[in-house]
């Protein structure tokens, strides 16, 4: 759906007992910077997957918060904004 956790701890590697989606707190920036990573990875990689992860990131951000008053500064979802509309 586009949506990303902000945080996770992988089962391997000495999780102790909190293993995998933690909910208890939310990042503003990482959904934004991971979309803009997929898109640079598609440079160098050209598989689909990477496009789409990062547009339906991108989707995800802008229909999350297209109700909302006031848009939160989102530096990361803006470059990866233009850069996806440079690509397409």
């Amino acid at each position: 759906d586009g949506s990303f956790y902000s945080k996770y701890w992988p089962r391997r590697g000495g999780c102790s007992g909190r293993c995998g989606r933690d909910d208890s707190w939310t990042s503003l920036y990482y959904p934004g910077e991971a979309a803009l990573g997929m898109l640079m990875l598609y440079e160098i990689d050209p598989r689909k997957e990477w496009w789409d992860s990062a547009r339906d990131a991108l989707v995800f951000l802008a229909k999350s918060r297209q109700d909302q008053d006031q848009i939160p500064s989102d530096n990361w979802a803006v470059v990866a904004t233009a850069k996806i509309l440079q690509m397409a």
